[in-house]
Formats: C-alpha cells, structure tokens, sequence
C-alpha cells in the first residue's frame, strides 16, 4: 500500500517495531512497514474533524469551556471539560 500512494516507508522486522512501539505485542509478528510520515496529526484539524463529525451525526458537544482573553482577537488558548 505504501508503494500505491507513494508513501516513503521502510521495511521492519518485528524487533525493531517493538523498539520504536513497545506495547505492540511482536511475538508472532514477521513484520511490517514503518512511515514515518504516518500518524502525524494537527490538534486544530482533529477537533474541526470531530466537530464536523458530530455535527453530521447531528450531536451537540457541550462541557467544553473555552478561556480566552478578549484582547487577543478572542482567541481561545484553551479549555477545560466541566463535569456536572
């Protein structure tokens, strides 16, 4: 699959994968392909893509906070789950 979406990867054999994963269990494993580009994510992009997801399945998402200052183009920086 790497080669079909001309993904940089390199071949791994299961020692190495537990190395740089180590709660993967590699006893029976005889391989696989590591990418290191894979698995990189942007914390805006997640939060609009669960937004986007809640919002087609039609859920609301309430118990978030936002902190921001006013006068800093009212940008939040940050947020906090309110139980209760």
């Amino acid at each position: 699959m790497a080669k079909v979406f001309r993904a940089r990867g390199e071949r791994a054999v299961g020692r190495e994968i537990a190395e740089k994963y180590p709660l993967i269990q590699t006893d029976d494993l005889f391989g696989g392909i590591h990418i290191p580009s894979d698995g990189y994510a942007n914390a805006v992009d997640i939060t609009q893509a669960l937004a986007k997801g809640a919002k087609a399945a039609a859920r609301d998402i309430h118990g978030y906070q936002g902190r921001g200052d006013p006068a800093r183009r009212r940008r939040s920086h940050r947020s906090a789950y309110c139980r209760g």
